[in-house]
Order: structure tokens, then C-alpha cells, then sequence
């Protein structure tokens, strides 16, 4: 996947994401936290960047096993990153329920969706 198709993939998921959060707050007004859902946006995005170099680099390696790694760091470095921006967030908006995890987890799993896509056809070159 060149940068431009990996670009424009990213430019859909985000607008994806962000009318799905949109809708879910029309009809579920209690998950309106739009300052974690941004947060979990730029958050995202960095981490695809970030694979999407990585899974270039493993592409032209010749260690086999590189782009495996790539995919197992990836999964440990998103939920980590997750539990830290949560934990942070709850800590310091104290939040009156737990609706705040919903749009988070959907944006998790927009992006874990795309990533699959992107890191599957990367995985195609090597």
C-alpha cells in the first residue's frame, strides 16, 4: 500500500469514525464525550502512522519475522496506550458514568479494522 492509498484510507476512517460518533450521540445523548472521542482520534491516527512506517521498513527486511513483530507490537502498544489515555482521563474529568468508554471502544475498533486492511496488504509485498 503506497502513502497515498494509506492516506486516503486513514482521511475515510476518521469520517467514518466521527459520523459514527455523531450518530451515536443523536440517539444516545448520554455518550456525548467528545473531548476523549478526539483525543482517541489523534491518538489512532499517530499509532496507524507509526505501524504504517513500521510495516514499510519490515517490508524491505530480510528478517522473516519482522513484520510479525510489527503486528504483535502494534496490539500491545494500542491497548497499553489505551488503558493509559483512559486512566488519565478518568483521573482527571471524573466522569459521572462509565458511557465514556463507548465511544472510545468504537473508535478502537474503527482503527484496529483499518489497520488490519492496511497491515493485510502490506503483508502482500513481503
Amino acid at each position: 500500500m503506497n502513502l497515498s492509498s494509506f492516506f486516503s484510507g486513514l482521511i475515510v476512517t476518521i469520517l467514518v469514525s466521527i459520523g459514527l460518533y455523531y450518530l451515536l450521540i443523536h440517539f444516545f445523548p448520554a455518550f456525548s464525550y467528545s473531548d476523549l472521542n478526539l483525543i482517541a482520534l489523534l491518538l489512532f491516527s499517530v499509532i496507524s502512522l507509526f505501524v504504517y512506517y513500521l510495516a514499510i521498513k519490515a517490508a524491505q527486511s530480510t528478517n522473516k519475522y519482522s513484520f510479525l513483530n510489527i503486528v504483535v507490537m502494534n496490539l500491545f502498544i494500542k491497548v497499553f496506550a489505551s488503558f493509559l489515555v483512559v486512566a488519565i482521563y478518568v483521573k482527571l474529568t471524573n466522569p459521572e458514568d462509565k458511557w465514556y468508554l463507548i465511544p472510545f471502544t468504537m473508535n478502537y475498533l474503527i482503527f484496529t479494522i483499518f489497520e488490519t486492511y492496511f497491515l493485510s496488504k502490506a503483508a502482500k509485498v513481503t
